[in-house]
């Protein structure tokens, strides 16, 4: 298989992703992760931090620009800025917390509410983190359909 050389790749697009979700759920872990940096067992909040990862595929490259949120609730402006810049949004949630489930709820209306502002309609994930920790706390899903 031939090695990815990125001078003679094609560039595609820029996609701009923000991740959300509460203080210690593993965003930063998460996009550690993808990106390919070191994973730290100790927690260190982010306010707010930026990654960038090139994807390539048959001499196409993509770059994905990834937006570190704070967990925080001290930001809202910030936050919404974030929403309405990004093309998508991740959210994420602990398996051992069921709290920052219940969060994800009040991501959905806030990333509704930018949408409309930008008169856009973005693609959002869910991600469960920390599933090896499943054992302490687990959320409880409740179906709200009538």
């Amino acid at each position: 298989m031939p090695k990815h050389n990125e001078e003679n790749a094609t560039y595609l697009q820029k996609f701009t992703v923000a991740v959300f979700g509460d203080s210690g759920v593993g965003k930063t872990s998460v996009i550690s992760r993808l990106v390919g940096t070191a994973f730290n067992v100790e927690h260190l909040p982010t306010v707010e931090d930026f990654h960038v990862k090139h994807l390539a595929y048959k001499n196409k490259t993509c770059e994905l620009q990834i937006i570190d949120t704070s967990g925080t609730y001290e930001f809202p402006a910030m936050r919404r800025v974030d929403m309405e810049k990004a093309d998508s949004v991740v959210l994420v949630y602990s398996m051992d917390r069921p709290e920052s489930f219940t969060k994800i709820e009040r991501y959905m209306d806030e990333i509704h509410e930018a949408n409309n502002a930008a008169q856009s309609d973005k693609p959002v994930v869910v991600i469960s983190n920390k599933s090896d920790l499943s054992h302490l706390s687990q959320p409880q899903f409740v179906d709200q359909r009538a």
